[in-house]
């Protein structure tokens, strides 16, 4: 979140959303996080942990700020998968 932490509009939220696709058409909302641009400064620790289970498929990750962004951002993620026993 660097990029959007670091761009110039006055944004102070963005809501983040985990949907899980549920009867093979339609998403739901399973999470959702709120996250100030505090959080995410560079003073700060600018990632956000999501985490999904692991039997999970078709999910979904949506971001959305209060303002519009100055530019387009691109916003990095890592994906980690645990290996269940």
């Amino acid at each position: 979140m660097t990029g959007p932490a670091g761009d110039a509009a006055a944004w102070t939220e963005c809501t983040i959303r985990l949907k899980i696709k549920i009867d093979g058409a339609n998403y739901r909302t399973i999470d959702k996080k709120v996250v100030s641009k505090s959080d995410v400064a560079s003073t700060a620790e600018p990632g956000i942990p999501i985490d999904i289970l692991a039997i999970a498929q078709d999910c979904q990750i949506t971001i959305q700020f209060d303002v519009a962004l100055n530019s387009d951002q691109t916003i990095y993620y890592h994906y980690v998968k645990e290996v269940m026993e």
